[in-house]
């Protein structure tokens, strides 16, 4: 059962609101290049402070955060500190971008997951910025209420990172329910039925830069893994890559600087390679659209 925030919504503006500045603890975390196993490791601490101060840094930020912020009575993640210090108890989006930081103990993970999964929060078209029985809720409003798809581009690639994969595909269906695929800056959906649809947002950007990027980050997530691979990775097969109404094997290894690909199963002349100067004209041509010559070409088929 959740704390009663009406209370303090209601009272005198606070001399200071501290928000959990998610962006800024995964820049915190990610500046020192600590392993995903450190961050990731099961335990109440992402890293251990061993000789390196910015790894004893992290581990001290990853710490203080969870314990400033986290309320094991809500089973979540405060939304700020008010200006005496004290938790504001609401509900938000916001949290879920910790589980793709990795500054979620392992062992927090599935109840942040489920939080953001409950039908409060869930509209079977993406997740919400605020929940439904909040007083200020509003599915029409800019940010109290409506669904943003890079809000949920990075929730889902933190669903998948922590293990939570038919989660990550359930937050990427909304895109088709928009003209071209093309999905706008925000917009509103009530509980999704066989009866009704998302709805863009009056005045939502389309094309819209955070939009149009989200559509990369929820690739990720559901492939679960980037396209850009790590040296130490040299050799990468992907079974089952579905792209309409075709099914692809595709093996990649490293050949120097460039990635090689085959076709392992499935017609070779749906992948095509595109570098990144052909890449960066299509995305600005298309703004937001499907960008790569795969997609385009399973596209048209589908029309």
């Amino acid at each position: 059962m959740e704390k009663d925030f009406t209370a303090i919504e209601r009272a005198a503006p606070p001399k200071r609101m501290v928000y959990s500045d998610f962006a800024w603890d995964d820049f915190r975390l990610r500046s020192q290049e600590l392993p995903l196993a450190d961050q990731f490791n099961g335990s109440s601490a992402a890293v251990a402070p061993i000789y390196d101060p910015g790894r004893a840094q992290a581990a001290a930020l990853f710490a203080r955060f969870n314990e400033v912020f986290w309320d094991e009575e809500l089973g979540f993640y405060a939304y700020a500190l008010d200006g005496d210090k004290n938790k504001v108890l609401t509900i938000a989006s916001n949290a879920g971008h910790c589980l793709w930081s990795g500054i979620v103990p392992r062992e927090r993970a599935k109840r942040v997951v489920d939080r953001l999964m409950a039908p409060d929060m869930w509209t079977g078209s993406g997740i919400r910025t605020l929940p439904a029985y909040h007083p200020a809720f509003n599915p029409y409003n800019y940010q109290t209420g409506s669904v943003w798809p890079h809000d949920n581009a990075i929730i889902a690639k933190g669903f998948k990172l922590c293990g939570f994969a038919a989660e990550a595909h359930d937050v990427s269906v909304a895109a088709s329910h928009f003209l071209l695929n093309q999905l706008p800056e925000l917009y509103t959906a009530s509980e999704r039925n066989e009866s009704n649809s998302p709805v863009q947002y009056i005045g939502a950007n389309v094309p819209q830069a955070w939009a149009a990027g989200s559509a990369f980050m929820l690739t990720h997530a559901l492939l679960g893994f980037l396209p850009d691979g790590p040296t130490w990775v040299p050799d990468l097969t992907v079974r089952d890559l579905r792209i309409g109404k075709h099914k692809l094997d595709i093996r990649f290894w490293r050949e120097e600087e460039q990635t090689a690909f085959e076709v392992i199963k499935g017609d070779p002349k749906l992948v095509e390679r595109c570098d990144h100067a052909l890449y960066r004209d299509l995305t600005t041509a298309r703004a937001g659209g499907t960008v790569s010559r795969t997609f385009n070409r399973v596209a048209a088929e589908r029309v």
